[in-house]
């Protein structure tokens, strides 16, 4: 099957708060309306205003099937 890659950043300020995201996803067909697919996202800096946390990392992992 085909395979499909895209990349995102953002950049956030607001109120003094900064923060940078990056995401990356991939996916490709399998054939016979099944595909596979990867998930990757991360934050660093300010999250939020109220919160002490500043930096967050995400991954996905997954299948999909359609009939």
């Amino acid at each position: 099957g085909c395979a499909s890659v895209a990349i995102g950043y953002t950049s956030h300020d607001a109120n003094n708060q900064q923060s940078n995201q990056t995401d990356v996803t991939a996916s490709s067909s399998l054939g016979g309306g099944a595909s596979i697919f990867a998930e990757y996202t991360t934050v660093s800096g300010d999250i939020a205003a109220n919160s002490s946390t500043a930096d967050a990392t995400v991954i996905a992992l997954g299948t999909s099937v359609s009939f």
